[in-house]
């Protein structure tokens, strides 16, 4: 018996047909998150303390806020009384940057 994976005109998979079911996330990017996860944890690093210490060093303010936004979730759910849910799905990097620059968040 033959698997025959069904795959659209550009070679991507078809939908439907193979890849990850949505909201499963990338065994990589879960393992390279509990690897950060446990060196900030374990101490050696100076867990949240050290984390402000280095983030507050004008060299690496940039590279912390390009951090944060990588791990903002990138949809929201909202809902209100007495209105239909809102789901906000298009926020990029850049748009949370933008907001950081208008509210002088550096």
């Amino acid at each position: 018996m033959s698997h025959v994976v069904k795959r659209d005109a550009s070679g991507r998979y078809a939908k439907g047909h193979g890849g990850r079911k949505p909201g499963t996330p990338n065994k990589k990017t879960q393992t390279i998150r509990q690897a950060f996860l446990e060196a900030f944890n374990d101490g050696r690093l100076g867990g949240t303390e050290g984390l402000v210490k280095w983030a507050m060093q004008p060299e690496h303010r940039e590279a912390f806020y390009h951090m944060i936004t990588r791990l903002i979730p990138r949809e929201l759910s909202v809902e209100l009384r007495d209105v239909r849910p809102v789901m906000i799905d298009r926020v990029t990097p850049e748009d949370i940057e933008a907001s950081y620059e208008r509210h002088d968040i550096h």
